[in-house]
């Protein structure tokens, strides 16, 4: 459990546990994280949540120490804290620890479920890219104790760049709305993560692309424009650009140009093998 003071401290900055919250784009998540912070809300879980949060504390060294011996890499740094200002923007970590000789946080979790080190990479994406901004790293070291299993894995995760960005733009808008400046409505779910073990590309590099070819996703992306409330036009229409995905690719991208230029069509795939699309407005800062 918190202190009265961590909770007070908490409140002048965005922590990485709120980076799920802010990258879901959901105003009601937005609502109710704001409310904790402020402390007109009490943050509440279940009691086996709670339990298992706390099992997690607990375990915190034990898994550190372990993963040391088994990997023979060192670490200081334990639970050290960083606030770094981005424009007007307090973004805060605490570390589970550093690498040393380096700026590599090392985020440690304990899992009592089935989930595998891909679900969990993805569930705790928005918390691990958090840290690689407040860091500066390009990495991030993800340890996991298995508990199920009694065994404990690591992957190093690489930063995304492009996410980053997003979420910093985002991240502007949350701390505006949570100093009582109201919502921007062009707050929106980011898209999964982009993982460098699959490339990205943009769709005029596929071999198919053609003028007839352009021509059909302009209309495509007029559709979402003209039926965004139109659940069927709309799904279509983002359908077409899905289905141009390859199966090797992460993310893809589709500039368009004339009167839309600066706006953009983004296809993703996510570590667990989800497709999405999104059509990004100049207003969306891409």
């Amino acid at each position: 459990m918190l202190t009265e003071s961590q909770l007070a401290e908490r409140k002048t900055y965005i922590g990485s546990s709120d980076a799920k919250s802010i990258a879901s784009g959901d105003i009601v998540q937005w609502e109710n994280t704001a409310a904790i912070k402020r402390g007109d809300k009490e943050f509440k879980v279940s009691k086996d949540v709670q339990l298992k949060m706390d099992t997690g504390s607990y375990m915190e060294s034990f898994v550190i120490d372990k993963w040391q011996e088994m990997s023979g890499i060192t670490t200081n740094m334990r639970g050290a804290g960083r606030t770094q200002l981005f424009g007007d923007v307090p973004l805060h970590s605490t570390y589970d620890a550093m690498i040393v000789g380096s700026k590599i946080p090392v985020e440690v979790k304990c899992h009592f479920g089935f989930m595998d080190m891909d679900d969990l990479i993805e569930l705790y994406s928005p918390q691990i890219q958090h840290h690689m901004l407040v860091s500066g790293s390009e990495s991030t070291m993800f340890v996991v104790f298995h508990g199920l299993r009694c065994t404990i894995k690591w992957r190093k995760v690489i930063k995304d760049n492009d996410w980053c960005s997003m979420y910093l733009l985002q991240a502007k808008k949350f701390w505006d709305f949570y100093q009582g400046n109201g919502v921007d409505d062009s707050i929106y779910t980011l898209p999964p993560i982009v993982y460098d073990d699959m490339y990205t590309m943009d769709l005029r590099e596929h071999d198919d692309f053609s003028p007839d070819f352009e021509s059909s996703l302009n209309l495509s992306v007029e559709n979402m424009i003209d039926y965004k409330g139109a659940e069927h036009m709309n799904t279509e229409s983002k359908n077409m650009f899905k289905e141009w995905l390859p199966p090797k690719c992460r993310k893809m991208t589709y500039a368009l140009t004339g009167n839309r230029k600066g706006w953009s069509v983004v296809v993703t795939r996510s570590k667990s093998g989800t497709v999405t699309c999104r059509l990004n407005t100049p207003k969306d800062g891409e």
